[in-house]
């Protein structure tokens, strides 16, 4: 096999660098338009498969253009040759994708259960005046309880930059009272969540097994507690399921929502509202190999699955890049290249997304990004011979010896 000092491609890193948000973006977008119709594991098929055409492409395409293009790397055959391998492996990426998505998860340990009580956290803060005048938000509640059993347990509190406690956690039959509150102040939904948790989470007999938050909110908090605040409703066993209204700060909603357990749902106006809680109220959070996910008990072992799933698929894309190199060259160092940025990849979402709580987004815009600048890195053709030698000379590249007078092609 060909090897040798590594050089870099400076187009084609140029290139690569520009494809990776764009790839980034194109993937998210088409999974997000299908997410209403499709499983999550074709989507997470979708996404690699994006991923891995676009850059076989814009690889391909600039090695035509260099002139660096050799032919298939496998059969030594031409440029269709070439094509028809590159789309075999993609699709053998989506299908990849889809399975280890799929077995990322299962969960036979697992049992899904209705929550056992309902803790609503409904947003007060001077914005809500606006976005909801008449208050819609807490007639909600009681939309939300309507086929729920008389001795249902719930609570409804109230924040700004403070909580207040508008029903104490009871049964249904103890009456809804009087929910309305002035709205007034700011938003401190991660501080009020932390300190509703710790008042109630000794009232086991009422809480039941499975209690979750219900929180909404049409306002920007800061992050900088999401990690200790998710660990504490995590350790209490309370998951939580957020409404973001109009400008709500939906990338920690969702973070959120996610890392406990719960759902993140988005409404543009006020009277989405009683749909959006019910919603809330009964869906659980799905497990994706791009997302957070909620394994208290088993976060090892599926942050180990994560890692090795994410790493064939990043080595899957990275071959396949290479074979758009159609360099027969390409293969010496592409090998330990690609097995270094898939794995890097592979470790630096899990770290940054369950380890860090991170943006996803960012997480996965790094992966992509990996995958794709690296293909610039590639093997220079090393020489056999020196130049010179004993009066004989070797011309790089071509197929002529000369010495001594003598010529052989």
């Amino acid at each position: 096999m060909p090897s040798g000092r590594a050089t870099l491609n400076s187009l084609l890193l140029i290139a690569t660098a520009a494809a990776g948000p764009v790839l980034w973006i194109l993937s998210s977008n088409l999974t997000g338009l299908a997410g209403g119709r499709w499983a999550t594991s074709p989507l997470i098929g979708l996404s690699f498969f994006v991923l891995a055409l676009g850059l076989f492409a814009i690889v391909m395409v600039v090695s035509l253009m260099t002139g660096a293009f050799e032919g298939n790397i496998i059969t030594n055959g031409g440029g269709l040759s070439t094509l028809l391998f590159g789309l075999a492996a993609c699709i053998l990426i989506f299908g990849l994708g889809t399975l280890f998505q799929f077995l990322y998860s299962l969960d036979t340990a697992r049992v899904e259960r209705a929550a056992s009580s309902y803790l609503f956290l409904i947003d007060s803060s001077g914005s809500m005046q606006q976005n909801d005048p008449k208050g819609k938000r807490y007639d909600a509640v009681n939309r939300v309880l309507e086929d729920r059993d008389m001795d249902f347990p719930y609570a409804v509190y109230s924040f700004t930059t403070y909580l207040e406690e508008v029903r104490s956690l009871g049964p249904k039959s103890q009456g809804a009272g009087t929910y309305t509150r002035a709205s007034n102040g700011g938003t401190a939904l991660l501080e009020s969540l932390d300190e509703l948790v710790s008042r109630v989470k000794d009232q086991d007999a009422l809480l039941g097994d499975s209690p979750r938050v219900i929180a909404l909110t049409d306002g920007q908090t800061s992050p900088f507690r999401l990690k200790s605040v998710a660990k504490a409703c995590n350790d209490e066993g309370f998951s939580v399921s957020a409404v973001g209204l109009g400008d709500a700060d939906s990338g920690l909603l969702e973070q959120l929502a996610l890392a406990t357990g719960g759902v993140y749902i988005y409404i543009d106006d006020i009277s989405d509202v009683n749909e959006a809680m019910e919603q809330a109220s009964v869906r659980n959070a799905d497990r994706n190999l791009l997302d957070y996910r909620y394994t208290p008990n088993r976060d090892g072992w599926l942050g180990f699955l994560r890692i090795l799933f994410l790493f064939l698929l990043g080595l899957a894309v990275r071959f396949t890049a290479l074979l758009a190199c159609g360099r027969n060259d390409s293969l010496g160092l592409g090998i330990p290249i690609s097995l270094g940025a898939a794995l890097l990849g592979a470790i630096l979402v899990e770290a940054l997304i369950n380890g860090l709580m991170l943006s996803s987004g960012l997480a996965d815009l790094l992966l992509w990004e990996l995958l794709c600048v690296t293909v610039a890195f590639r093997t220079a053709r090393r020489r056999s011979m020196p130049e010179q030698f004993n009066g004989n000379s070797i011309q790089d590249g071509s197929s002529s010896f000369s010495g001594g007078g003598n010529s052989i092609i």
